[in-house]
């Protein structure tokens, strides 16, 4: 019989930096960590073993942050002098991996607040670039732990605390929270941020010419928030839009109104653009801004999928994979870009909004009043029922197109007919 004390793998740089702070490296923790690299783990395996290291994680960040006395009286009348946390804290996970570790925070903080951020590599620049971002409006008044299992070039994680210390959070404040880091990965991220702490599990040898970690581990942004389908195996995910026809339970469980799950309103209002003699006659660019705040730029030349279940799953790709390019080139037909849309509108734009509460206008007469110099935006709410406020910061006027209640489609529509009629497109 064998007894190994300490791991063997476990790689620790002679210059780690002072700001980094690993889990205690015992035979354990290295057992677990053998697990979750072993590509033949089963994925509940995966989930349960991942799950107990993060927890540990969470437990090791909750010791860096700083404390006050506090007096209690114990069951017994006694009075116990110790001491309770100083400030608040939240979660903020770095999309889409980084909310495999939502879990494990919640199991340990009861009712804590987290945040998302979706973070990915610029094909173009390759540089990392800002997609989405959803905050606690205090956050600037809590203390931040930062979620994200994997540390390589530290591109994301830089970009992530960027953004963070943007709304107000001051570097010593943020708490990064990772499984596994590469030595490069570590001297870099530090060096940016010196004065902020890294919690990780483990440091690895290094980056390949890849920049993957090595060894590696399996890819956590599906392993860990996949599922099971029906009737499919053990991984084997499946994915949908939520909406009203085939998710009533789902949206009953959560307490949401039916009406806040329509997408096929957004699948008509395409139909209806995208089709239009105006877009076909290079005159059209759209935009979708969805209510999480994904901004969505979509391609004239693209082709909608007539039904909904294929527009579901065109959307569905789109988000996990960020674009869609075309089957016969390397344009992108569908992609998300950075907000806010006010940066992607041409300098001239008048922009306008449809609301129910303006005054009715004849756009056959409203239209040849705007500048010929000026490009035209039109903000539509492709919502079943709501207020109209939803471009109020964005827009210069808000009109009224009918004295009769339009769905989003028939108001595209009418503005489509109307433009072409003032531009002589037939």
């Amino acid at each position: 019989m064998v007894l190994q004390n300490a791991p063997t793998s476990q790689t620790t740089p002679a210059s780690l930096p002072p700001s980094v702070f690993t889990l205690p490296q015992t035979a354990q923790l290295e057992a677990l960590y053998t697990i979750i690299r072993d590509k033949d783990t089963s994925r509940g395996d995966f989930l349960f073993y991942s799950d107990r290291i993060i927890r540990l994680l969470v437990e090791e960040g909750l010791n860096h942050l700083p404390v006050v006395p506090k007096t209690v009286e114990t069951p017994t009348g006694a009075i116990y002098e110790g001491v309770g946390f100083e400030g608040k804290i939240c979660g903020v996970s770095i999309l889409r991996a980084g909310e495999a570790m939502e879990s494990g925070l919640r199991e340990v903080c009861r009712s804590v607040r987290i945040g998302k951020i979706l973070i990915q590599r610029d094909e173009e620049t390759a540089q990392a670039k800002l997609f989405y971002s959803k905050l606690p409006p205090d956050i600037a008044q809590r203390y931040v732990l930062l979620l994200d299992p994997m540390l390589a070039t530290g591109g994301s994680a830089m970009k992530a605390v960027e953004v963070i210390m943007e709304h107000g959070v001051p570097e010593e404040r943020i708490i990064f929270i990772n499984l596994i880091s590469s030595p490069e990965g570590l001297k870099t991220f530090c060096g940016k941020y010196p004065a902020l702490r890294v919690i990780t599990g483990w440091i690895d040898q290094g980056l390949n010419e890849k920049a993957y970690i090595i060894p590696d581990i399996f890819f956590f942004g599906r392993v860990s928030t996949g599922g099971r389908s029906k009737g499919g195996r053990e991984g084997d995910v499946k994915y949908a839009l939520l909406n009203c026809d085939d998710h009533q339970g789902i949206l009953a469980k959560t307490g949401r109104d039916i009406a806040d799950a329509r997408p096929d309103i957004t699948h008509q209002c395409l139909l209806t653009l995208l089709d239009s003699p105006l877009n076909k006659a290079g005159l059209l660019q759209v935009y979708i801004h969805t209510a999480k705040g994904v901004l969505i730029e979509v391609n004239p030349h693209v082709r909608i999928p007539r039904t909904f279940k294929r527009f579901s799953g065109l959307m569905v790709q789109l988000l996990h994979k960020l674009s869609i390019r075309g089957v016969n080139g390397p344009e992108k037909l569908l992609k998300v870009i950075k907000n806010p849309i006010t940066d992607h509108l041409p300098a001239n734009t008048m922009k306008l909004t449809l609301s129910g509460d303006a005054p009715t206008i004849r756009l056959s007469k409203y239209l040849p009043t705007l500048p010929e110099t000026h490009s035209i935006a039109v903000f539509v709410g492709a919502m079943a029922r709501g207020r109209d406020d939803f471009a109020d910061g964005l827009v210069d006027e808000k009109i009224s197109i009918s004295d009769y209640p339009l769905s989003a489609s028939v108001a595209c529509g009418k503005f489509c007919c109307a433009l072409e009629e003032l531009w002589d497109i037939v």
